[in-house]
């Protein structure tokens, strides 16, 4: 995301579920990409004439090649963030009905109860999605995070105030979302914390995050 995306080579590979969205936003190695997802043709006669190119999402896309199963199909389309959770905020999810969420696309799918966040995991509950402090949350949002090491058990606290944070719920067995039951209200702040718990019992007491709903986003019924 927001890179000079994927340049797939050679011939006799498989291309599955990949992700590609959002052009540079900067422009690195000085170069200015014309598709973010991109199955190379040019190195020689049959390059990717043999891969299999299946599931791929991208907003910008340049496949002439590869081999695509019916019920597999990839996914191009300029707008391809409105049938995603909320990208721009770590939600590469797909929105329940979607194309993408139909076509099991992509490297998410809807309704699971974990979400794999890469990272190294550290000794507390660590990457919130949405990002802390972000402007521009979904009123629909899920609260994500990445699992303490070691951890089972992850409780979940959320509240108005950074000082009065109010249990939601326990997540346990390796699950990381939380999903709310209903949707926020546009331009309010909100925060929240995840204490993680060890086998031992060990309570390791997470940083405390924030996010704002965006306040150009329509209200939603969740």
């Amino acid at each position: 995301m927001g890179t000079n995306g994927m340049m797939l080579k050679n011939d006799y590979n498989y291309y599955l579920n990949n992700m590609a969205l959002f052009g540079p936003f900067d422009k690195p190695h000085g170069s200015a990409p014309s598709h973010v997802f991109r199955v190379d043709t040019g190195r020689f006669d049959t390059e990717n004439a043999h891969s299999t190119v299946e599931g791929n999402v991208a907003d910008t896309a340049d496949q002439k090649r590869g081999v695509t199963r019916k019920g597999h199909e990839n996914i191009y389309e300029a707008a391809i963030e409105e049938q995603l959770r909320d990208p721009r905020n770590l939600d590469f999810r797909p929105r329940a009905g979607s194309q993408v969420d139909q076509k099991k696309a992509g490297a998410y799918t809807a309704g699971e109860k974990q979400y794999w966040i890469p990272g190294r995991q550290e000794w507390r509950a660590s990457v919130p999605v949405p990002p802390n402090q972000s402007k521009t949350a979904k009123p629909d949002l899920d609260l994500m995070f990445l699992p303490a090491y070691g951890c089972d058990t992850h409780s979940v606290y959320q509240g108005s105030s950074p000082n009065k944070l109010e249990l939601l719920g326990t997540l346990k067995g390796g699950d990381n979302i939380w999903f709310q039951s209903q949707a926020l209200s546009s331009g309010s702040t909100h925060y929240w914390r995840v204490d993680a718990t060890s086998s031992s019992g060990e309570v390791n007491p997470g940083e405390v995050w924030s996010f704002t709903v965006d306040q150009s986003t329509r209200e939603v019924v969740v």
